[in-house]
């Protein structure tokens, strides 16, 4: 009769540290779809910085060799860096909610493996225990 306590008690935490192990890849995969997300993100920023600046100094640069009026160019220069500047804030505050995101998943993370090490721990216990049960249980034979 011990001994099914004993196996109904490990199941039932054998089941609920799969399931933590479960939760955690979960929670895991989301984090890894965040940081990607982050990463494109960051990239297209990036891209879109470097090519309309460059584009921006371009025509400037054009404009000054040319020897015309370079007030329209240095405006047109002024609006894109500005513009620019505008569109990165906007990124820049979209990737700071994810990274928001990210941080709530690894304190989530935390808190799941804390309680996955003491299940784990459980688990360990039941098992030494039910060891020591059927070592004491059994009959022992004087030769």
């Amino acid at each position: 009769m011990g001994y099914a306590l004993f196996t109904a008690r490990k199941l039932s935490l054998t089941t609920r540290v799969n399931q933590m192990n479960a939760q955690l890849m979960s929670l895991s995969q989301r984090q890894m779809d965040l940081a990607n997300q982050i990463a494109t993100k960051e990239s297209a920023n990036a891209l879109r910085t470097n090519s309309a600046n460059a584009q921006a100094y371009s025509v400037f640069a054009a404009a000054v060799q040319g020897g015309g009026d370079t007030t329209q160019a240095q405006a047109a220069l002024n609006k894109t860096l500005s513009d620019n500047s505008s569109k990165t804030a906007m990124d820049d505050a979209e990737i700071q909610q994810l990274e928001a995101k990210q941080t709530q998943i690894d304190l989530q993370r935390k808190n799941l493996e804390t309680q996955l090490n003491a299940a784990q721990q459980e688990l360990e216990s039941v098992e030494k225990a039910e060891q020591s049960a059927i070592k004491s249980s059994t009959p022992g034979y004087v030769g």
